[in-house]
């Protein structure tokens, strides 16, 4: 399950969630990376290139802007430190990538976080819809 839906279904069901503040990244919207990892394949462009959001923001933050964008309850999310939340794996806390040899090469785009967050929800939305006529419900 990926970090939104997991976040948006802990918060759905009230659950507190400790999420780190101090580990950074860059969130990349799906449909953003395919969009112009095709803008590469239709230049037959080769080489590394990184693909990945262009808004760098905390998991804290990026927590927060999901729940805001649910309506969901932000006093569930409880700030912790990389440290407190003490994880299996060391995790990096400046994390992502920079897009600069993909935005010399090709004329890419990537939606604004918040803008990209409307979608996924959109999307989400009309899974759960599609999933209630599936199951022969009809709300």
């Amino acid at each position: 399950v990926d970090f939104v839906r997991w976040l948006v279904n802990s918060l759905q069901q009230g659950r507190q969630v400790r999420i780190v503040a101090d580990q950074y990244g860059n969130p990349t919207y799906v449909r953003d990376f395919v969009r112009n990892l095709y803008r590469l394949i239709d230049q037959n462009l080769t080489g590394l290139f990184h693909v990945a959001g262009n808004e760098w923001v905390s998991r804290y933050e990026f927590s927060m802007q999901i729940a805001a964008n649910w309506n969901l309850d932000k006093n569930l999310i409880q700030q912790v430190s990389t440290q407190d939340l003490a994880q299996k794996a060391p995790r990096p806390l400046k994390g992502g990538f920079v897009n600069l040899q993909l935005h010399s090469a090709i004329q890419c785009g990537f939606l604004p976080l918040a803008l990209a967050l409307a979608e996924v929800r959109s999307e989400f939305d009309n899974e759960q819809k599609n999933n209630g006529l599936e199951n022969g419900s009809e709300s």
